[in-house]
């Protein structure tokens, strides 16, 4: 048993280290990073420039398996990318072809990458509730309302982390900031905005003058979408804010 916290991080390539490092950065003193990815070679090329240099004392090393990666750790950071750029590049390419708008979580494409991408998620959810079935998974697999509802129905402590909410709320709370409330609800990329106040103030319709947020959408839903909605299935709105061309 090691002393600290323990996370194991499963893919994530080249963006791992900063991982690392921020982590250490910002949690407790002692703990242990794991790192696991379906190349050793590169894992090994990661790895080595953090031994020893990570901040308060944390520790960092690959893990040989997926299972040796995750066994009795409390947290798994799930980055992972089924098929690898070249199937992200299929899943945003192809739809095209129809006419339609490239996306690896939405539409045609996100179907593919889900079709793809669950069976393996629900293979590795089977070794998370085998090794560490009290983890807490952050997920940010696409398309990530459906891999983190397979992580869910295995029973496990999962969240979907997606840092678009928080931009586009920073967008249409303009001077606004940390005072704002607000009311969210939505799947995947398909999230809503509405009832966004800094107390009497109604920041939407302010959004909607700034030429954040689409006039008609608004007036039509009473509130405001993430760009997703304007790119795929409104293009007409996203032409209008210049979203699309």
């Amino acid at each position: 048993m090691t002393a600290g916290p323990a996370i194991a991080i499963v893919g994530g390539g080249v963006y791992a280290a900063r991982l690392c490092r921020l982590l250490a950065e910002a949690l407790p003193p002692g703990g242990t990073l794991r790192l696991h990815a379906r190349r050793p070679d590169r894992l090994a090329r990661i790895v080595e420039p953090l031994v020893g240099r990570l901040a308060a004392g944390w520790r960092v090393a690959a893990a040989p398996s997926l299972p040796a990666c995750v066994d009795g750790v409390d947290a798994v950071v799930l980055l992972v990318r089924i098929g690898g750029l070249a199937a992200r590049a299929h899943d945003e390419t192809f739809p095209e072809r129809f006419g339609l708008v490239g996306d690896e979580g939405l539409g045609a494409g996100g179907l593919a990458n889900g079709y793809r991408s669950a069976p393996v998620i629900a293979e590795m959810a089977a070794t998370f509730r085998q090794h560490c079935p009290r983890a807490f998974i952050a997920n940010l697999v696409a398309p990530l309302g459906l891999t983190t509802r397979v992580l869910c129905a295995a029973g496990l402590s999962a969240v979907g982390v997606c840092e678009l909410p928080a931009v586009t709320l920073d967008d249409l709370c303009g001077d606004a900031g940390a005072e704002a409330q607000f009311e969210y609800a939505g799947f995947n990329h398909l999230g809503w905005f509405w009832n966004v106040r800094a107390g009497d103030r109604q920041l939407l319709p302010e959004a909607v003058r700034r030429g954040t947020v689409d006039a008609l959408t608004f007036a039509d839903m009473g509130a405001a979408p993430l760009r997703y909605y304007y790119e795929i299935f409104d293009v007409a709105a996203g032409g209008r804010l210049g979203l699309v061309r």
